[in-house]
């Protein structure tokens, strides 16, 4: 494929997106570094239970007149238009169309594909029809995707990314007073029945009293007063934080054995790489996208799909935080390669000579890592 952009100058991209997310944030701000860059919101999120500032770069506005979102694709004449999010709805339809008319390259970035027979089959190829390539969040979206496009468009694997992440090890569990210290086990993320905050209370309630792990919640949500009488049902003590900004997030987690993500379905889940920049081992159900990417029970961390698998997963962590550590060590390591930066420099690639086969972030990732000396080995 012809590479995008004209001689001695940058590829020039133009996102369409529903709302800004702080994720995202950084990454369009590492693109930048690489691209010339405009990115269009069609709506600013609810301020109620947002828990992050609302940031925009320079080069992202929120335009929410559709018109004039058009007639600023088709003046601006970018190489590539990048849609992201949903490809419903008329004002999907209209971005598809408009960018197919106005770019030399149409592309599209989302979450897996929903099982339900709406919209149908004819109507997802026609859409992905004509398009470069499909950006797919995690390989089990990639698979959802290529069942609709089969080969005749790329997809690739390149899921969210988190910005700034810390990335030095926790301190190793070696002294007397690391290793009989009570164990604490840690959540991130809103208090909704999908993201199952309610089976880290059940899972611990099968305990022993003098077994359990201490429970650290961070974040809030509509579920709160049901949980926290679930929690009193079941006699599991639990300490609420909250929402905090990501330099209180990460100093809360650091004393974690491990950080639990127990979806019930979670299109990907950035709280997986957030923790594992932080060196924390995940406890995950892999009906989270991120935790079957990124997760490998054993190395870093455990996948789990049923409650009787997470109990012997906290129980295995709470009477052996050595393994714990170690785990945490790898996460770390992998932590470090799945950064906003690192995608960022890895979609630049992609734009600039874009490969006519699929390629995945993820799997790059985890070569980079097996190549490296900087991970621990069971």
């Amino acid at each position: 494929m012809k590479k995008m952009g004209r001689r001695g100058t940058r590829v020039r991209l133009h996102v369409v997106s529903n709302i800004p997310s702080p994720y995202n944030f950084h990454f369009f701000g590492d693109l930048s570094q690489y691209l010339s860059l405009r990115v269009r919101y069609a709506a600013e999120p609810a301020a109620e239970g947002r828990e992050w500032p609302l940031q925009l770069h320079p080069f992202e506005l929120i335009e929410a007149n559709s018109i004039a979102e058009q007639r600023e694709i088709m003046a601006s004449r970018p190489d590539v238009v990048l849609i992201t999010g949903s490809y419903l709805g008329a004002r999907s339809v209209m971005r598809r169309t408009v960018g197919r008319a106005a770019g030399r390259s149409l592309m599209f970035w989302g979450e897996r594909l929903s099982a339900n027979t709406l919209p149908s089959l004819a109507y997802r190829r026609r859409y992905f029809t004509g398009m470069s390539c499909i950006l797919a969040v995690g390989s089990a979206a990639a698979e959802s995707y290529r069942a609709v496009v089969g080969d005749q468009i790329p997809v690739h694997n390149f899921p969210y990314t988190t910005g700034v992440i810390e990335t030095e090890s926790r301190p190793a569990h070696t002294s007397d007073r690391e290793t009989r210290r009570e164990p604490i086990l840690g959540y991130v993320g809103s208090l909704t029945h999908r993201k199952g905050v309610d089976r880290i209370f059940r899972a611990l309630g099968q305990l022993r009293r003098d077994q359990r792990p201490r429970l650290q919640i961070i974040g809030e949500g509509p579920d709160r007063q049901q949980l926290t009488e679930l929690a009193a049902h079941l006699e599991v003590a639990v300490e609420w934080f909250g929402f905090l900004d990501p330099a209180a997030r990460a100093s809360v987690q650091r004393s974690w054995l491990a950080q639990v993500v127990p979806s019930r379905y979670d299109g990907w889940g950035v709280v997986v790489s957030e923790a594992m920049g932080l060196g924390i081992p995940i406890i995950g159900s892999t009906a989270a996208g991120a935790v079957q990417d990124l997760v490998r029970t054993g190395w870093n961390g455990i996948q789990v799909d049923s409650l009787e698998k997470l109990v012997e997963a906290i129980t295995l962590y709470s009477c052996h935080p050595e393994t714990a550590h170690r785990h945490g060590l790898n996460a770390a390591a992998l932590g470090r390669e799945v950064q906003s930066a690192k995608a960022a420099e890895w979609l630049a690639g992609v734009l600039v000579t874009p490969p006519s086969y699929p390629r995945s972030f993820v799997g790059d990732a985890w070569a980079n890592v097996w190549r490296s000396d900087s991970f621990e080995q069971n």
